[in-house]
């Protein structure tokens, strides 16, 4: 069943209950308890909101380590929660005095 619901879930642009869904399975069950479809899709979204193709990628792979995998997730997700551009917008420069 939990298959089934993550696959569904990924079937469209995921919402930040269907993020918070992974999470929670990522940190009580782990990254190898979604499947890898599901994932390489995330990754798939993500790439196409701005994220990084070689973090999409350590996501999807099954043979890198754990908290790369991890630390993946959580940078794929900051992604599609939002603007990419969330630093605070600098104060225009006023030209000085000679």
């Amino acid at each position: 069943m939990f298959m089934e619901n993550t696959l569904t879930a990924l079937t469209s642009t995921p919402t930040s209950l269907r993020m918070e869904r992974m999470a929670l399975t990522i940190d009580r069950r782990g990254i190898n308890a979604i499947p890898v479809a599901a994932l390489r899709e995330l990754g798939f979204q993500a790439v196409s909101a701005g994220s990084s193709r070689i973090v999409a990628e350590v996501l999807a792979d099954p043979c890198a380590p754990p908290v790369a995998r991890e630390r993946a997730f959580g940078i794929v997700a900051t992604v599609l929660a939002g603007p990419r551009d969330r630093a605070p917008k600098a104060a225009p420069c006023s030209p000085q005095a000679a």
